[in-house]
């Protein structure tokens, strides 16, 4: 099972990156990346991590071996929450993707995502 921890639910990823994850992990479950206030403190965030990786822990009755987390969002946060999740030894893992940009003459980007893999963190 994939744990989508993310600001992108699976029902908006491209339809390649959903083939991907069904293929690999099964079914995906969407855990929603919280919105961090930019002021918060570095306790505060470690206080977010231990409480969201107690909720993983709460809601999944599966063995840690058979849940890979895909952990994208604030820095911060994805640091503090990787290392809980690795030291209970659950897999994790970032979306790989190539960045086009089409630069327009008015001075404008246009900027889009092609989904390439799921890597892991190490």
């Amino acid at each position: 099972m994939l744990l989508n921890i993310t600001h992108h639910p699976q029902k908006k990823w491209p339809e390649n990156q959903r083939q991907s994850a069904n293929n690999k992990y099964g079914q995906v479950i969407d855990y929603l990346f919280p919105n961090i206030n930019p002021l918060d403190s570095i306790a505060q965030i470690r206080n977010q991590a231990t409480a969201i990786f107690q909720s993983i822990l709460e809601q999944q009755a599966l063995a840690k071996e058979e849940i890979t987390v895909h952990l994208m969002g604030e820095m911060t946060l994805v640091y503090s929450l990787l290392r809980l999740l690795r030291e209970e030894g659950i897999s994790c893992v970032a979306s790989t993707s190539e960045r086009i940009v089409t630069d327009h003459e008015d001075g404008t980007k246009t900027v889009t995502f092609q989904f390439k893999q799921f890597r892991s963190y190490w």
